[in-house]
């Protein structure tokens, strides 16, 4: 019989059990501790505070799009069975269709069906909050003239007869009809500053006019004129997805992140009439040509 070595030792398991937790013990600790916590709380609920009133509100408007299979114009693309990386041509379909979607010929389709060249702006306690549809004053912008875009003008009026106008920002975005390059340029001069609802304000840089269209007969309100090309970047940029809500289907699905949720359910609705159109368009095509030949 073999004698165990004489390192070996024996190790007992303990059968005592642990002491119970004390809760009193561990409360009585943190206790005097309570003027830093309480101060952090009330920091991090303040900056919290803070952050929700110096940054607007988000939001993400979603909705899907049926791709039809047949008779489209991007069949053309659909070579084979499969294509050389073995995807199946209805995948390649749904894709070359979602890459259309975002492009900047459908998105400018769509904008030419809503008036969003004008934005309305109401100032609050720390930013500015734009409003859609319900709004007191309507700007026209003759865009065959020369504009000053991308900033902000303050309009104010005490009576429904006449209007105050003041360009408030440093920084405008020149646009010149005709012409593909935009500048930069600063703060205009005013040497007049009264004008009249319904009438033509035409200035060296400008040409619009507002009508008042509610029975409010004072207020302050800024606007926001945008040119086309700062649109399409917006609406064609990283805050507009376009994806396959499933591999093996025709749907895709569109999200749009915006401030303001109704403006951006008007424009994933025009997108969509204006790809539906063009489906329409290319189907009446084929058969006028079908029956040509």
């Amino acid at each position: 019989m073999k004698s165990a070595p004489e390192n070996m030792q024996v190790v007992g398991l303990s059968t005592e059990e642990p002491d119970d937790f004390n809760v009193k013990e561990v409360f009585m600790k943190y206790l005097k501790h309570w003027p830093l916590i309480t101060g952090c709380i009330v920091a991090a609920l303040g900056l919290a505070y803070l952050a929700n009133q110096f940054t607007p509100p988000r939001y993400l408007i979603e909705s899907k799009f049926l791709i039809k299979e047949e008779e489209s114009i991007l069949n053309i693309f659909d070579a084979g069975e499969l294509t050389t990386n073995g995807v199946l041509p209805k995948g390649q379909k749904v894709a070359n269709e979602t890459i259309l979607m975002k492009s900047r010929a459908i998105a400018s389709q769509a904008l030419q069906q809503l008036n969003f060249d004008v934005e309305y702006y109401q100032k609050g306690t720390f930013i500015y909050t734009e409003l859609y549809n319900k709004i007191p004053i309507k700007l026209e912008a003759d865009w065959n003239h020369m504009q000053y875009t991308n900033g902000l003008i303050k309009v104010t009026w005490s009576n429904n007869r006449t209007f105050q106008l003041d360009y408030i920002d440093d920084q405008y975005t020149q646009i010149i009809p005709g012409e593909e390059k935009s500048f930069t340029v600063g703060k205009p001069e005013l040497s007049k500053k009264t004008f009249a609802f319904n009438e033509w304000v035409e200035l060296p840089f400008t040409r619009f006019r507002i009508q008042s269209v509610t029975r409010e007969n004072q207020g302050t309100l800024y606007v926001n004129l945008r040119d086309r090309e700062s649109l399409l970047k917006q609406y064609t940029g990283d805050n507009f997805q376009v994806a396959s809500a499933d591999k093996l289907s025709s749907i895709i699905s569109l999200a749009l992140e915006t401030t303001q949720p109704q403006k951006g359910r008007d424009y994933l609705n025009a997108l969509m009439r204006v790809f539906l159109d063009r489906e329409l368009e290319e189907k009446n095509s084929i058969a006028r040509n079908t029956i040509n030949f």
